[in-house]
């Protein structure tokens, strides 16, 4: 999956200017949350959504007022003023970029997401008006500390105060929060939009057959997971690399080289037979990990005598019952791809209460 900041350095590389648009805050009912993204190019067209409709079409155009260069900026939107029944409001934060700063600036971030993440980008800004002094983009890492900027740099008051609300906010489960700061030289106030920027969840489909190929390719559309497929069969594996993040061969009846989950991973075990969904199941709880998610396709019969099996094994009761099996969301339907839709709408649920938390 192409992240945002993936992208914005793509278009850069290419010399492109932008605006960046981010919805900072959202009070009351919004088409999107505080966090949400839009890349505005000069002739209109738009990569990514704050919600779409009435606010993005007058962010739009607000956006391209902004070409070729302006100072960041701070816009409140009454949803209700933009013929939106919301009744919400919003707050968009604009930036113009482009040149060889913006482009090493994402560069970091990309290195900082491949080692892990999470991070928190804080973009610091006057509302007043231009003022150098305080107009930066400066990255932290998870424990709040500082690992570069771009653009002036702030004073040594001003990175520890930052640094302390970056702190706050990723144990917070919020994805975004604008915050207006005194200044500690006394030069009046000053705006600083903090977004939290990790990878997205991993989602390994045990299975490559008719439901697991139909599941690859609906979470590619979403862009809401980086993909990866296991199988021990290459020939099914084979037509999935160009949608998929990553492809694993697996030994026979899945019983070498399997990838393992880690907290924010989403599992589906929807292999060729009942007896290899056990196996992927078994090696899962075993590893002692636990996923965000874990899910095993089957019927009630099917799921109470793998459990039986398993307990007799060892498995804890308590372990077992957080499988989600049969799998999927219960809206009806046979067919690879009805299942194949159940099962990734539950886990958007479980994903988004997650993240809501």
């Amino acid at each position: 999956m192409r992240s945002f900041y993936d992208r914005v350095a793509e278009l850069l590389e290419e010399g492109r200017a932008l605006v960046l648009a981010h919805l900072a805050e959202a009070r009351g009912p919004a088409p999107q949350r505080a966090g949400a993204k839009l890349i505005v190019h000069p002739d209109g067209t738009t990569e990514f959504t704050v919600g779409g409709g009435a606010l993005e079409m007058h962010v739009v155009q607000e956006a391209l007022r902004l070409f070729p260069e302006t100072p960041p900026v701070l816009k409140d939107y009454a949803l209700r003023d933009l013929g939106m029944h919301c009744g919400g409001e919003v707050s968009v934060f604009y930036e113009a970029v482009r040149g060889p700063e913006m482009r090493q600036f994402c560069a970091r971030v990309q290195e900082l997401l491949r080692e892990g993440g999470p991070i928190v980008i804080a973009h610091l800004f006057s509302r007043a008006g231009p003022s150098s002094a305080r107009e930066a983009r400066l990255i932290l890492s998870a424990a709040g500390e500082p690992d570069s900027c771009c653009g002036v740099g702030p004073s040594p008051q001003i990175v520890e105060r930052i640094s302390a609300e970056a702190a706050a906010l990723l144990p917070s489960g919020k994805r975004a929060a604008l915050k207006e700061l005194a200044d500690p030289q006394g030069e009046g106030r000053f705006w600083a939009f903090l977004e939290v920027v990790e990878r997205p969840p991993r989602l390994l489909i045990f299975g490559a057959g008719h439901v697991g190929a139909k599941l690859v390719k609906l979470a590619a559309a979403t862009e809401l997971f980086e993909v990866e497929v296991a199988d021990e069969r290459e020939d099914l594996l084979e037509p999935l690399r160009p949608l998929v993040d990553r492809v694993h061969l697996v030994g026979r009846d899945f019983q070498g080289n399997l990838p393992l989950p880690d907290e924010r991973s989403f599992v589906a075990i929807v292999t060729h037979s009942h007896q290899v969904d056990a196996v992927v199941l078994r090696q899962i709880l075993d590893s002692g990990r636990a996923p965000a998610y874990l899910g095993m396709i089957g019927s009630p019969k099917k799921r109470d005598e793998i459990f039986r099996q398993l307990g007799e094994e060892g498995i804890a009761r308590a372990r077992l019952s957080g499988v989600h099996t049969p799998i999927g969301l219960p809206i009806g339907g046979k067919e690879p791809g009805e299942i194949a839709v159940s099962i990734l709408a539950e886990m958007i649920k479980v994903k988004n209460a997650r993240e809501e938390h």
